[in-house]
């Protein structure tokens, strides 16, 4: 307002007669500046005296001191985009990166021995009672070492942002004359009772990946992810009819740490390692499982690998068909054909 004032003033005291006062009236009118329309606040400004269709007319200091909340938006703005770029994995990879860790989907079948087995179990009755800790290899006669088919599945989402699958099962079976008691559940088998037993045991591990540091050769990160397990144990007394059987689906959230190496262009070492060591629901306890791979791309589109993986697990269960406890742990190697895109 003190431009218009300082205006006016000028054209009060001006000599209107003089031709030269004329082009001075010419040259303010020229100078000053046009209403400032602020069409965005059409909606929202209040009406103003002498403003008939509540239009804001403002210069541009009054535009600043009206629109507070503008600066902060943009600031606020700002720094979302900020956040989303580094969600979505904006932070680029090394322009120059051996192919073998640059795959965007990498798809693996083959077969896994796992050897060595330990497999531990306890089933408490619907009445409260404990259950006799069982040795599935001693007690029961299974075997130590089983050969399973394994898939995996790694696909880079993004820049530095990744998602791992994984599936196998175990089934295994076995029959033995027990020499000790065993409580199972709601059944007792006496000494010297020919039992028959199976073991059954899903997995399904989902990992979300983000890589901290991508280098041309090399790449480290972190993982979090969920270890899905489907167990099933039954023990049925041949010739008397009696038998129990323990059902649960169990989801355990892992935290884990992934590296590879390029040991040239074709040539890659792949550690990850995942851990669970936390409460959740009724379920508590410990799991560990780690792998090795060495992956060799044979051509383009397909390639092969061998790997080493050891798997340690030791949880109490209170899920719906399952009171007890387990503990499952294994070694083996792993021999795999890869398809890559």
């Amino acid at each position: 307002m003190g431009y218009y004032r300082r205006s006016s003033a000028l054209l009060a005291t001006a000599n209107w007669a003089d031709p030269a006062t004329d082009d001075a009236k010419e040259s303010v009118r020229a100078v000053r500046p046009p209403a400032l329309e602020c069409s965005q606040f059409k909606r929202r400004a209040p009406r103003l005296a002498g403003d008939r269709n509540g239009t804001m007319m403002c210069s541009t200091g009054r535009l600043s001191r009206a629109c507070p909340g503008r600066s902060i938006r943009i600031l606020l703005g700002s720094l979302c985009g900020a956040l989303s770029m580094l969600l979505v994995g904006c932070r680029g990879l090394p322009d120059h990166r051996a192919p073998v860790l640059d795959h965007t989907l990498a798809m693996s079948v083959g077969g896994q021995l796992l050897d060595n087995y330990r497999t531990g179990v306890r089933f408490a009755s619907g009445s409260g009672s404990i259950g006799t800790d069982i040795d599935a290899e001693d007690d029961l006669g299974f075997d130590s070492s089983s050969e399973v088919l394994r898939l995996d599945i790694d696909w880079r989402i993004a820049n530095r942002h990744g998602l791992s699958l994984s599936y196998f099962d175990v089934s295994r079976r076995t029959s033995r004359q027990i020499d000790t008691e065993i409580r199972f559940g709601d059944v007792v088998f006496p000494i010297n009772t020919e039992v028959s037993a199976r073991f059954a045991f899903s997995v399904i591990k989902l990992a979300y990946r983000y890589l901290l540091v991508a280098r041309e050769r090399w790449d480290l990160g972190l993982s979090l992810g969920i270890h899905a397990l489907d167990l099933s144990f039954g023990l049925e007394a041949t010739g008397i009819g009696q038998a129990d059987e323990a059902n649960a689906l169990a989801p355990f959230p892992v935290l884990g740490l992934y590296g590879a190496y390029a040991l040239n262009d074709k040539t890659r070492l792949a550690l990850v390692g995942e851990v669970f060591a936390i409460e959740v629901d009724d379920s508590s306890g410990r799991l560990l499982d780690a792998r090795l791979n060495l992956d060799y791309d044979v051509g383009d589109h397909w390639g092969v690998g061998i790997g080493y993986n050891a798997f340690d697990l030791d949880v109490d269960l209170e899920e719906s068909g399952f009171a007890g406890s387990l503990g499952w742990r294994y070694d083996g190697v792993l021999i795999y054909v890869r398809g890559l895109f």
